[in-house]
């Protein structure tokens, strides 16, 4: 399970997000307002590590008051910097003449979503944590009653979504529904990920 590590030193804040002992992604801010750096580990590329960390750093931003985010030094020739931040709602301009280099920016203060969060959103960001594709491994798939308590929704009602989400492949069940919640495991699946990464209004606003 990933988990999000804050730690402050002097003006700057440190973020990590952790699998385990290991940290995947990395980054770090000036205040609230600016970031400077945010950095993924090499083989764990691809998998929105990046994407997680930085709605988490601005989902903080905004619980601090910043009405947006910057962050400056990008170079334009590295395309997936460029098609991240673009991907992640920043504005990007260049910063010198020969626009070598851009600063991206990102107003954080938007109207409220109306109306309750998707459950089905909600389970589905949940199960971002558990992305292993092969359902046959130990520990890549999460419980049925796990997920009901996680996301404060009762079991017979997770077991409805998932049963909808199973249906549209967007999850997959390592057990059929015969055997108890405790011993239905469900994972997400690549498209059921990017479903969710698709939802940016949606992961703006998620405290899932």
């Amino acid at each position: 399970m990933s988990k999000i590590k804050d730690r402050a030193e002097n003006d700057e804040h440190i973020f990590e997000l952790t699998i385990g002992d290991k940290t995947v992604c990395s980054a770090r801010t000036l205040g609230h307002g600016l970031l400077e750096n945010i950095t993924t580990a090499e083989y764990e590329r691809r998998k929105h590590y990046g994407t997680k960390l930085l709605l988490r750093i601005e989902d903080i931003a905004r619980q601090n008051g910043v009405t947006s985010i910057r962050t400056t030094d990008i170079d334009s020739k590295d395309t997936a910097a460029v098609s991240f931040f673009r991907k992640m709602g920043y504005e990007l301009e260049p910063t010198e003449e020969d626009g070598q280099f851009l600063e991206g920016s990102k107003k954080l203060v938007i109207e409220q979503v109306k109306g309750p969060k998707d459950p089905k959103l909600i389970v589905l960001f949940y199960l971002l944590e558990f992305r292993d594709y092969s359902v046959k491994k130990k520990n890549s798939c999460v419980s049925l009653t796990y997920i009901a308590e996680e996301c404060k929704l009762s079991v017979w009602a997770t077991s409805r979504i998932l049963e909808k989400l199973t249906k549209e492949g967007l999850v997959e069940r390592s057990f059929f529904r015969n055997v108890p919640p405790e011993e239905q495991f469900f994972q997400i699946t690549r498209k059921g990920i990017k479903y969710v990464i698709e939802k940016d209004k949606y992961l703006q606003y998620s405290n899932v």
